[in-house]
């Protein structure tokens, strides 16, 4: 699990936590979001005590009334 914390595309404030899939050394996917999230919008994404800034680069609707989400690691970030 990680914590997922940013803009909703309602332009909302949102913090949950999320499942990470596929991940690589510029992106992951994550899923089990609640929220739907905006293609462009910058998320922070913590694993512990780390965290990292990631550009959603697409939105598909996940299992029940959940989001997956493709981001990817915004430049001269670390991964988490």
């Amino acid at each position: 699990m990680i914590h997922v914390v940013g803009m909703d595309a309602n332009s909302r404030p949102f913090s949950q936590h999320a499942q990470v899939h596929n991940i690589s050394d510029h992106g992951a996917k994550l899923s089990g979001l609640e929220k739907r999230l905006a293609v462009g919008e910058i998320i922070a994404v913590q694993v512990g005590d780390k965290t990292a800034r990631f550009k959603v680069m697409w939105v598909a609707s996940g299992q029940g009334q959940k989001m997956d989400v493709g981001v990817k690691m915004v430049e001269g970030q670390r991964i988490p």
